[in-house]
């Protein structure tokens, strides 16, 4: 995950405001199998919206602007 956060940072897409290894924390934590089943196991999410969802939060904290 640190790796993906320092392509971001060389390619000039992470917000200048998240630090590098915050980058890396947020997309581990948030990239394994225990939220998934979380909210898509029990609370009924489906898959789609998890994706949405994700998608949609990596791009507003990581990026730069926001934008993909």
């Amino acid at each position: 995950m640190r790796l993906f956060a320092k392509e971001l940072v060389a390619t000039g897409q992470l917000h200048a405001d998240v630090e590098v290894d915050d980058a890396a924390d947020w997309i581990w934590a948030t990239n394994g199998p225990e939220l998934y089943l979380l909210l898509v196991g029990d609370r009924g999410w489906s898959p789609e919206k998890y994706e949405v969802w994700l998608t949609r939060g990596w791009i507003r904290l990581l990026l730069v602007d926001g934008a993909s």
